[in-house]
């Protein structure tokens, strides 16, 4: 099937809402991406009307052959150092493990050329394996370990930080 992927990235908007928020509800998805506090409707739309008005922040719904699967991102954009922090997940599970994030970076990378950003940094669980390789995989170098800098279920999770310069 990963030959046959075609992945589009398509800008983030109320239509993608509905979905994520589904999303964000599942436990492992929350785990993965360090989510702590619980998220309603109320919050889920007050979250998106703040985004909306956020130029710090680019966010793309990730569409494979046709299907909302994931969502992919960049926050802390500074156009004056010229770095900003990404983000994915792939909130459909049957998309998991057949390169969608791997080929969601790639246009990515291609979208946000017009930026000019040096560095792109993640912060990714020391426990969160599949990301991690993901980012080896695209050629992020690690930067250093951010020790015991997250509760998550009582307790300290280590976080791992990597780059790579554009």
């Amino acid at each position: 099937m990963q030959s046959q992927l075609k992945i589009k990235l398509e800008k983030f908007d109320r239509t993608f809402l509905k979905k994520t928020f589904l999303w964000i509800q599942d436990t492992e998805l929350r785990n993965d991406f360090l989510l702590t506090l619980s998220v309603d409707v109320q919050t889920h739309e007050k979250w998106y009307n703040n985004y909306i008005e956020d130029q710090t922040q680019n966010i793309y719904a990730i569409v494979a052959n046709g299907i909302h699967v994931g969502n992919i991102g960049l926050k802390f954009i500074d156009l004056s150092n010229n770095n900003a922090e990404t983000w994915i997940y792939i909130g459909d599970a049957s998309y998991k493990g057949q390169g969608v994030a791997y080929k969601s970076y790639q246009e990515l990378f291609n979208k946000i050329s017009h930026l000019k950003l040096n560095k792109i940094y993640a912060h990714v669980a020391d426990f969160n394996l599949s990301s991690l390789k993901l980012y080896e995989k695209l050629g992020f170098e690690l930067e250093g370990t951010l020790r015991k800098q997250v509760r998550l279920n009582d307790q300290y999770i280590d976080l791992i930080r990597l780059s790579i310069f554009l």
